[in-house]
């Protein structure tokens, strides 16, 4: 429903809050930001909307992620940015950011609330005038983390804010409202009393209340203001969460945007795409900690992927990628010291912190395989990384990262920023490795759920989908990698590496799939497993 003073919906977003129910590993973003999808959750609040809405977005905890983020995401849409103070601390609260929003809404302007951590079922309607609030039923149990209203039909007839309450005469505060008598509501906020320490929304719910005003409206709605139900959401809608740490991506209005903890990665990932163009898409112009390039059309080579196809990936790469660089032999060996063992045990350490060392199952698939420490003992560091190529490379080669346009070219797509640092050349082998891990496990699939990790007694069980024709697209890559003077065996120690340190960076059950398979893999390429499957003298 428009208003009459605008002549379209006015819409106050606050994201000033801390999120401190988000966890330490979701501590760096704004809660306004969590991907949901291919979005994030601030965007599917404006979709539910209406981009022809105009909104009013309260700012403070990181709000220049949140600027930056929107004006990439909907460079289209009308926004007005807000400095909530104070937002944390004594006298902060949703009460006082709405109130620093009042001049940007208009005093006079009726206008739709919600908060960044609310998601709204698709097709949700909105357009009713008036005065209302959405609201849902939660638990008893669940009653006292939110605003609760005691509702006779469907009017408001009072308002009991962070107090536990009975379902049966009240229902929970989706925290999405219209205020469509703007006055006695702001009148009702401003001498509100602080509750739980803060100051809330419900004084001026209570001024509509006390005139008959507010009108409760059953609306479907997700709470994701909290790790486990943020996560238990992102699973429902994805399949299973195959985020990286520090990293986020999102994908709408025809960008692709990328946004990660430190500023550093992203600018390595800009100034690695504009010196290699025609390879990586060109980029948009972003703010610090964010990357972005134009959607471009096409399928993922996991769609597509055939030895013919592969055959001419290989051959497009030789030319327009893998340019050999002139480098010294000595510094470069020092590089890949760097990117694989000091890498590898870096992330062996966020293994054993997590525990996952503690539980390793002493077979995999019925093999005896040694745990992951003592395989580290067995390899030659020195040899792995005496043996690379120095070439121009990508980082992540593997099919869900390479995109075959209409007119049949290549673009590839979600590069590495650096190589232990060096930006201008990285071992060829890792590139070649990277496609072989992708192979032998299909990613595309995982992130739908594909997968599974379970313990038998003293053997780990697990089930990871890998692409059709498999064994021969890996042996392809080998043969062509052998046409180079590539070392097989360092290509295969390579992939068991791959997997390992991707472990950490992964949530269960993969990562113990990854960790398990990995061991498996390093016994292979070690050698320290014979035709029984019983560990090698």
């Amino acid at each position: 429903m428009t208003d009459p003073v605008t002549g379209r919906k006015t819409v106050c977003i606050l994201t000033a809050g801390q999120g401190t129910r988000m966890g330490d590993g979701l501590a760096w973003m704004n809660k306004a930001l969590l991907p949901l999808g291919e979005h994030a959750v601030i965007s599917t609040l404006i979709e539910a909307f209406g981009e022809g809405s105009r909104f009013v977005i309260g700012l403070g905890h990181k709000g220049e992620q949140v600027r930056a983020y929107l004006g990439l995401a909907h460079p289209d849409a009308d926004f007005t940015f807000v400095d909530v103070v104070p937002w944390r601390g004594e006298g902060s609260g949703p009460g006082r950011s709405l109130l620093c929003c009042r001049d940007a809404i208009g005093a006079d302007v009726p206008f739709f609330f919600a908060p960044c951590d609310a998601v709204l079922d698709p097709g949700v309607d909105l357009d009713h005038g008036g005065d209302w609030v959405g609201v849902a039923e939660v638990s008893e149990d669940l009653s006292a983390r939110y605003c609760n209203f005691e509702i006779e039909s469907d009017r408001v007839v009072s308002v009991a804010d962070k107090r536990r309450v009975s379902p049966q005469r009240h229902r929970a505060f989706t925290g999405v409202m219209r205020v469509g008598s703007p006055e006695p509501f702001w009148a009702g906020l401003g001498g509100a009393d602080r509750v739980a320490g803060e100051e809330q929304v419900s004084g001026g719910l209570s001024e509509l209340v006390r005139l008959g005003r507010l009108r409760a409206r059953p609306l479907s709605w997700t709470d994701v203001g909290e790790e486990v139900s943020y996560r238990r959401e992102l699973e429902r809608r994805t399949g299973f969460d195959f985020s990286k740490p520090g990293e986020a991506l999102y994908i709408l209005n025809q960008r692709v945007i990328k946004m990660f903890d430190d500023e550093r990665l992203a600018r390595g990932r800009v100034d690695r795409a504009t010196s290699a163009p025609g390879v990586f898409p060109p980029m948009i112009e972003a703010p610090p900690g964010f990357v972005a390039y134009a959607f471009v059309d096409g399928q993922t080579l996991y769609q597509c992927i055939d030895r013919v196809l592969l055959g001419r990936l290989l051959s497009w790469a030789s030319e327009a990628l893998w340019r050999q660089v002139d480098v010294d032999r000595g510094e470069f060996t020092r590089v890949c010291d760097g990117f694989y063992r000091e890498k590898t045990l870096g992330r062996v350490r966020m293994l054993e912190a997590s525990g996952a060392l503690d539980r390793e199952p002493p077979r995999v698939h019925g093999r005896r395989v040694p745990g992951v420490r003592a395989l580290l003992e067995r390899i030659d560091w020195e040899l792995l990384s005496g043996g690379g190529t120095p070439v121009v490379f990508h980082g992540d080669l593997q099919f869900d990262n390479v995109l075959l346009r209409k007119d049949g070219s290549f673009m590839l797509l979600d590069w590495r920023q650096d190589f232990a640092g060096w930006t201008h050349a990285g071992d060829l082998d890792y590139d070649l490795a990277k496609l072989i891990g992708g192979i032998r496990m299909d990613y595309a699939r995982i992130k739908q759920g594909e997968l599974s990790h379970s313990t038998d007694g003293d053997d780990a069980l697990f089930q990871v989908p890998s692409c059709a024709d498999a064994e021969l697209l890996e042996d392809d890559v080998v043969a062509f990698a052998s046409a180079f003077g590539r070392d097989p065996d360092r290509l295969r120690l390579l992939v068991s590496l791959i997997h390992l340190n991707m472990a950490p960076l992964h949530a269960e059950p993969f990562r113990s799939l990854l960790r398990d398979a990995a061991r498996a893999e390093l016994a292979e390429a070690l050698d320290l497993v014979d035709s029984t499957g019983e560990r090698a003298a």
